[in-house]
Parts: C-alpha cells; sequence; structure tokens
C-alpha cells in the first residue's frame, strides 16, 4: 500500500470511528424499546446471572417482550455496561464498534476479491456513508452483528483458499451470526454449501494437503451450527414469527374479511382467499421488494430508523452502478460458461428457501391448533 493509500485509508477510518461515536448517547435521541430490553437484561446477567425473567444465561434466545430476540448482543454489551454504567452510551457502543468493524471489512473483502486497493477503499468508503450501515451502527440492531460476522466469515474463507489456517476461523465466524440475529440461521445453511460448491475447484486440492484443517473447521462449524439450527424452530425461535411472519393475526383476519367482501361463487372465494394464496403472493412480492430500485434508493425502509423518510438506503448515484454490476455478472457467467451452474444454484435457492419458509408458515398452523 503505498503512502497516498495509506492516508486515504486512514482518514476513511477516522471518518468511519467519528461518525459512529459522536454524540452517540444523543443521536438517535432517545433509545428504543428494544435498546432498553437488551440494556437491562445485560445489566441483569452482570449483577445476578440471570435474565429478567429469572433464567440464567440464556444461550439461544432472551425473552425480553416475548418476541425472544437473540443473545449475541446481550453478552457483548455486559462489557460496556461494566465499564461505562447503564446508560444510552453504553448500551449503542457495542453496535457503533461493530459499525466500524463492518466498514473495515468492506475494504479487506472488495480488496480480496478484485485484488485492488482503490476499489477496497473505494468500497470502504461507500460503507462508511452509505445510509444502511451508518443509521444501525448507532442504535443497538442486532443484523448490525450478524452482517459482520457473515462478512468476516467470507473473509476468512477466502483468505483459507490460500492459507488454510484461516477456515478455523470462518468456521468460527459464520455460525457466530446465527446467535447474533434471526437472520443468520437462514442465511447461512444456504451460504456454506453455496461456497463449497463455487469454489470445490480450489478446495478440492486441500483434501490432500490439509485434510486435518479441513476436518476440524468442518467440526468446528457443525458443533456451533446444529445446536442453534435445532433451535430454530423451538417455540421462542419461532415466536417473533407468530406476530411478524406472512401468516400472523392480522393476516388472517385480512383474508376472513376479504372472504366476507367477496361476491362470487364461495368455491371461488376460498380457492382465492386462503392461508396458502396469501402466503405466496405475499412472499413473491416481499421477495421482488427486496430488487425494487425505488426502495433501495428513493424510498428506503418503512422503518424509518434505518433512513430519513423518502430517502434511499443507497445514495441515488450509485443507482446505475447497480445494473452495470448485474448485467457484468451475467456476462462473465456466460463467457466463462458457469451461468447454468448460478442458475441451477439460483433455483435451488429459491426452493430451500421456499421450504424454509413454508416449514415457518406449518408450524404456526400447528402450533395454533
Amino acid at each position: 500500500m503505498t503512502s497516498a493509500y495509506r492516508l486515504m485509508f486512514i482518514a476513511i477510518l477516522i471518518t468511519a470511528i467519528f461518525s459512529r461515536l459522536i454524540y452517540l448517547d444523543r443521536y438517535p435521541p432517545s433509545p428504543n424499546w428494544d435498546e432498553i430490553s437488551h440494556g437491562y437484561n445485560a445489566y441483569s446477567i452482570l449483577k445476578t446471572g440471570k435474565d429478567q425473567w429469572g433464567i440464567p444465561f440464556p444461550l439461544y434466545n432472551f425473552r425480553a417482550y416475548g418476541d425472544y430476540p437473540t443473545t449475541m448482543n446481550l453478552y457483548l454489551t455486559i462489557p460496556s455496561i461494566s465499564v461505562f454504567g447503564l446508560n444510552t452510551f453504553s448500551i449503542r457502543l457495542p453496535s457503533a464498534i461493530f459499525g466500524i468493524i463492518f466498514s473495515l471489512l468492506n475494504f479487506y473483502f472488495a480488496k480480496i476479491l478484485f485484488n485492488s486497493i482503490p476499489l477496497g477503499l473505494f468500497t470502504f468508503f461507500l460503507s462508511v456513508i452509505s445510509p444502511w450501515s451508518f443509521f444501525p451502527s448507532r442504535a443497538v440492531f442486532q443484523s448490525n452483528f450478524s452482517q459482520t460476522f457473515i462478512l468476516a466469515g467470507l473473509i476468512t474463507f477466502y483468505l483459507g483458499l490460500k492459507k488454510p489456517r484461516f477456515l478455523l476461523l470462518s468456521a468460527v465466524f459464520l455460525p457466530l451470526s446465527m446467535y447474533s440475529y434471526h437472520n443468520g440461521r437462514i442465511i447461512i445453511p444456504f451460504l456454506f454449501p453455496f461456497l463449497f460448491f463455487i469454489n470445490f475447484s480450489q478446495i478440492k486440492p486441500l483434501f490432500h494437503r490439509h485434510r486435518q484443517t479441513l476436518i476440524y473447521s468442518l467440526l468446528i462449524f457443525l458443533l456451533l451450527f446444529i445446536p442453534n439450527f435445532v433451535n430454530l424452530f423451538s417455540s421462542e425461535s419461532l415466536a417473533r414469527n407468530q406476530w411478524v411472519g406472512i401468516i400472523n393475526p392480522a393476516s388472517i383476519n385480512l383474508i376472513n374479511e376479504n372472504r366476507r367482501l367477496f361476491s362470487g361463487p364461495q368455491l371461488i372465494n376460498y380457492l382465492i382467499n386462503n392461508k396458502g394464496t396469501y402466503f405466496i403472493k405475499t412472499l413473491l412480492g416481499n421477495y421482488l421488494s427486496l430488487l425494487n430500485p425505488v426502495n433501495i434508493f428513493f424510498k428506503g425502509s418503512q422503518n424509518y430508523q434505518f433512513n430519513p423518510p423518502d430517502t434511499g438506503l443507497i445514495y441515488p448515484i450509485f443507482l446505475p452502478f447497480m445494473y452495470i454490476g448485474l448485467f457484468s455478472l451475467i456476462f462473465h457467467a456466460f463467457r466463462k460458461k458457469i451461468f447454468h451452474h448460478l442458475l441451477i444454484l439460483f433455483i435451488l435457492f429459491l426452493l430451500l428457501f421456499w421450504l424454509v419458509s413454508l416449514a415457518f408458515w406449518l408450524l404456526w398452523i400447528f402450533n395454533s391448533y
């Protein structure tokens, strides 16, 4: 790294640190109810070894308000509270630190993928200033921890293809995201085999030269992954899904109301207005909305903790690059004759995603009766 790049790196890093930590206890102006819950439960475990409900050292989820969030942030907040006391700054500090780490990891990830320091610095800068990474770093959002562990896992995985000892770290970081936020429990079961498949040509030689390291890495991964994945289908993990999942009390009321207002034949009414059709229609709509450039670049999230009203999660000036990247990906996939592999993986991903979503739906119905 040249001196000019080093100065740019330091300047961006200082910006990341300053923007995440300055007036952390004042902006946002008030801790939200999740922050209060996480802070108090962390304080309770620090003082008594139990959460507010008297459960000693919860492992996968803690009860909180009955939504049973994951526990990683809970335990990461304990050292901060022990040093600074129970206050807004100490509750938000772990999230701010992870926000800084996440931005820094973006530099190394881009540098590894593109073998380019300028692109790494540009990605580093974007992750520092973009609303989707900035705002969650100044409050307690469990996704902030999960995405940091996932990115750390990806970096160490690709480093491990050249230096296999890094695979041991990847085997720790990836499943730790499952203890950080619920989305990690959905992503990691797909991400792990996907990484193995697309990098199989580089992994295959390691079976002969570094078999022991690969076995240890797999055992570490499974040791952390299996208990948490099994817990995914417990009543505690499903508690939040019962209220914010696609099929919830509000959606059932809506289906019943649509049936009441339907004026056609009753057979058609039941074919159109039922949990299955509502689930499929909403799932497709939600999936497509993730790719909607209006939401990404102009309207943003409906949760204004992530972005100011009527502004995007990413600045509109970067909109063309999204499509340049997509077309470039498709072009190179055709050129290298790997498009059919990517298509198969994409279809399998959708199929598995639907099966997991269907499992949640069936479990919800089973628990309702």
